[in-house]
């Protein structure tokens, strides 16, 4: 990475963390009690990168891992008003998002797996199939 676009990441990392100067609690109380899109937003900008790298470690796969991202926030617009301390948020997050990845490379282990056998069925020879039904 050169040093011009270093130093415009971090300016462009201190400009955000300026102007978001509420607290996770602050921000999820705003969401659950008056579904505030800004504060939902602005969870979102906060952990995007910590939830996505959590589900790309587990995936291994970039498209899995934006899915699994997007639906640890949907548990979070779901359950926002259920978070009974907002100081965790950022664990909620993480461990939620690990759960998630999980539950999606097990979905694909199976997939996979059903895949291979319908795979083998189509494969068989034609012959032997032929034989089998005039044996019946």
């Amino acid at each position: 990475m050169s040093r011009q676009s270093l130093l415009a990441a971090f300016r462009q990392l201190r400009v955000g963390l300026e102007a978001d100067d509420h607290s996770d609690v602050e921000l999820l109380q705003a969401f659950a009690e008056s579904q505030d899109a800004e504060a939902f937003t602005t969870i979102v900008r906060r952990y995007r990168g910590v939830v996505l790298g959590q589900c790309l470690r587990v995936l291994g796969n970039e498209h899995d891992a934006e899915d699994a991202c997007q639906a640890t926030f949907l548990v979070l617009v779901r359950q926002a008003g259920r978070l009974r301390r907002g100081e965790a948020l950022a664990a909620w997050l993480h461990g939620t998002a690990f759960r998630i990845s999980l539950q999606a490379r097990r979905a694909a282990a199976r997939r996979r797996a059903r895949e291979g056998q319908a795979g083998q069925g189509a494969a068989s020879d034609p012959v032997a199939e032929l034989s089998w039904r005039e044996v019946r």
